[in-house]
């Protein structure tokens, strides 16, 4: 019943994008299926339901985009809908104190393209004789974050959208990723001018690339952000870093949704709780769900 009443809220949110048209009878289906077991439930095109078959968790996973006005609406949504006892967002500590402090204005799309273009022709000289002379990949990074900012784009405004929500409903915050430091370490150990090489030689993907400049023309940023929304250019998207740098694949997705896997069970809880992250970890964190029940199961068995 309380899994019932849950996804009955979660189906009179107004933003398809999180659940899709879930009525009345397929709230009941998907009640069904949890009775059942079911480790993962997939309740829209961006969130899904993970259960356990040792414990009585219930997490509602949420896929965002990061500078996504709307996945932040969403996501406040969301918690309201379902009132969980935890939130787990795709933060430390630390980037959580931060990002609560930070406040964002107006976007301004034509001086993002300016600065993002200044940033690409700095990347392009970190390939050749500039490369460990001149801006290191930290700074890079840092610009790219500063000009979101300065343009109006706050990253993670949906984590902080969470946080917020979390504090509205009374729910407990529970932060499930590694520290900014570590990630940026183990980064900067896989960068080097072959690589920046190999990412010039390997093809964008045609089905991102159109998002920006296909048919229907060239669209804004945030136009672009949204359409990007989906799992399917996730995964190509998580392809295309694969094939480029399997390394930085390891240290930007798989080894932190193993992390985060390993932090909502152990850190979370049981009960309900609504976990937020980037879309891009979604299919990774629903597999390395699975993957742990199962060694878990094997264990108590």
């Amino acid at each position: 019943p309380t899994h019932f009443t849950r996804m009955n809220g979660l189906s009179k949110i107004g933003h398809t994008n999180i659940i899709g048209p879930l009525t009345r009878r397929a709230a009941v289906r998907c009640s069904a299926n949890v009775r059942r077991r079911s480790i993962v439930h997939h309740i829209g095109p961006t969130s899904s339901l993970l259960r356990s078959g040792t414990s009585d968790n219930e997490v509602y996973l949420l896929g965002t985009a990061h500078i996504s006005e709307a996945s932040a609406r969403e996501v406040s949504e969301f918690v309201s809908a379902v009132r969980p006892r935890k939130v787990f967002v795709e933060l430390d500590p630390a980037r959580a104190f931060h990002l609560r402090r930070q406040t964002n204005g107006p976007v301004e799309e034509d001086r993002f393209e300016r600065a993002a273009t200044d940033l690409f022709r700095r990347l392009a000289s970190v390939g050749g004789a500039r490369f460990g002379t001149g801006d290191t990949p930290d700074e890079l990074l840092r610009s790219l974050l500063s000009a979101l900012r300065r343009c109006g784009y706050l990253p993670g405004m949906e984590m902080r959208a969470a946080m917020d929500a979390a504090d509205g409903v009374g729910a407990e915050i529970c932060y499930g990723d590694r520290d900014q430091e570590s990630i940026l370490r183990d980064l900067r150990s896989c960068l080097s001018p072959s690589l920046l090489l190999r990412a010039l030689a390997t093809p964008f993907p045609a089905a991102l690339r159109d998002i920006w400049g296909g048919a229907d023309g060239v669209v804004s940023l945030k136009e672009g952000v949204e359409r990007l929304k989906t799992r399917e250019h996730a995964r190509i998207l998580k392809e295309y870093m694969e094939r480029v740098s399997p390394e930085i694949a390891d240290v930007m997705l798989h080894s932190r949704d193993r992390i985060m896997v390993e932090n909502l069970r152990r850190n979370c809880g049981e009960g309900s709780i609504v976990a937020v992250v980037g879309l891009a970890h979604v299919d990774g964190i629903e597999r390395e769900w699975e993957k742990m029940d199962r060694s878990v199961s094997k264990l108590v068995s």
